[in-house]
C-alpha cells in the first residue's frame, strides 16, 4: 500500500519518467517474531527459504530488488543472476554518469559493490560473482557463481546451532563445520539437500570458496569503530528521528 501511495504521488506530479524507483529490503523476515497466543508471524515468513534475518541461509539474505525507470529500463525484464545491495551505490553513480577513481574518491573505503547498469538495460547477462556473508568478523557462508556450468553454489562454513537464536554468531551458538554444507541454489534454493561429499564438485567448490574467502578477508580492515557501540549511538536530540509525538518517541 505505502509503495503504491509513493508511486501515485510521483505519477500525479508527472515525474514518473524522470524518477528511478528502487524497491528492496535490507534482510529477510525476522522469523523469531511471532505471537505465542495467536501464532501470528509478526516478523514475516520466508516461504520456501531456510532461515531468516541474521542467518546466512537464503531466508536471511535473499531479498526482493526491483527497479523502475520508464523509458530507460525494459518493462518486465528479469535478471536471473545473483546481485547485491552493495551494487546499488556504484550502479546509481553510473546511471547518473558520475565518473570517479576509487583510489582517489574513496581512499578509506573499499567499494565491494559492482556497477550492474548493463544488466538493468539488458545488455549483459554474464558476470561471475562471489558474495561473502559475514556474521561479526567471520565469514559464515559464500555464494559462488559459475555461469559457465549454470551453477550458483552456496557454501556454509559456520551455521547457527539453533535458528531461534540467530542474533548471536559466536561461542556455543554456532557450529564451525569440519566439512562445509554446499547447496546448488539453481536446483535447490530452499537449501534442504546439500551436495554429497562424494559428488565430483564437492572438493573443488569447497576449496575454491575457501580460497576466495581467505583472499577477500585479507583485504578487510577490522580495526574500525563498531557502528553499534554505545559511543557511536549515544542519544542526541538533534541527531535522532522521532517516531511519534515528541517527547514520546519510540524509535
Amino acid at each position: 500500500w505505502s509503495v503504491g501511495q509513493i508511486l501515485s504521488e510521483i505519477h500525479s506530479l508527472n515525474l514518473t519518467e524522470k524518477t528511478l524507483v528502487i524497491f528492496a529490503s535490507d534482510h529477510g523476515p525476522a522469523t523469531i517474531m511471532y505471537n505465542l497466543i495467536s501464532g501470528e508471524r509478526q516478523g514475516g515468513w520466508p516461504g520456501i527459504y531456510r532461515g531468516g534475518k541474521a542467518t546466512s541461509f537464503e531466508g536471511g539474505i535473499r531479498v526482493p530488488l526491483m527497479f523502475q525507470w520508464p523509458g530507460k529500463f525494459k518493462r518486465g525484464l528479469v535478471v536471473n543472476q545473483p546481485v547485491s545491495l552493495l551494487d546499488i551505490f556504484p550502479t546509481i553513480l553510473s546511471l547518473v554518469r558520475v565518473s570517479y577513481d576509487r583510489a582517489v574518491e574513496f581512499p578509506d573505503n573499499k567499494l565491494d559493490g559492482k556497477d550492474i547498469s548493463k544488466l538493468l538495460f539488458g545488455r549483459k547477462n554474464h558476470v561471475n560473482r562471489e558474495f561473502f556473508h559475514y556474521c561479526g568478523s567471520n565469514i559464515h557462508a559464500v555464494t559462488l557463481e559459475e555461469k559457465e556450468i549454470g551453477k550458483v553454489w552456496k557454501i556454509h562454513f559456520i551455521i547457527h546451532k539453533d535458528l531461534s537464536r540467530p542474533y548471536q554468531c559466536y561461542g556455543d551458538t554456532v557450529q564451525k563445520l569440519r566439512k562445509p554444507l554446499i547447496f546448488d541454489l539453481v536446483t535447490g534454493p530452499s537449501e534442504d539437500s546439500p551436495l554429497l561429499a562424494s559428488d565430483p564438485n564437492f572438493e573443488r567448490v569447497w576449496h575454491l570458496a575457501a580460497s576466495k574467502a581467505f583472499e577477500f578477508n585479507s583485504t578487510v580492515d577490522f580495526n574500525v569503530p563498531n557502528q553499534l557501540s554505545k559511543e557511536m549511538n549515544s542519544f542526541s536530540l538533534d541527531q535522532t528521528l522521532c517516531c511519534g509525538d515528541f517527547p514520546n518517541c519510540f524509535c
